[in-house]
């Protein structure tokens, strides 16, 4: 029914919420603010996880699939 598919949109969202920070953070240039580094990134995404403005394992997934599409096995935990 009509509660799942709103479950499902609203899942889809805040996993987008995270990922669209960390674009808006890290990507290139922009007219208004130079791109940061991953880490620092990162930094501001849990610190807004921490007060619960997103969810921690959203954060944790991208993270991990961030340094595992830069380095690899060698994932940053």
């Amino acid at each position: 029914g009509y509660s799942s598919a709103a479950s499902d949109v609203y899942k889809r969202q805040r996993i987008l919420a995270v990922a669209d920070i960390y674009d808006a953070l890290t990507s290139t240039d922009r007219p208004y603010k130079k791109p940061i580094s991953q880490e620092k990134a990162f930094k501001i995404i849990e610190d807004m996880a921490e007060k619960g403005k997103l969810e921690i394992r959203l954060v944790k997934y991208l993270k991990e699939a961030v340094y595992e599409a830069e380095y690899g096995d060698q994932l940053c935990r």
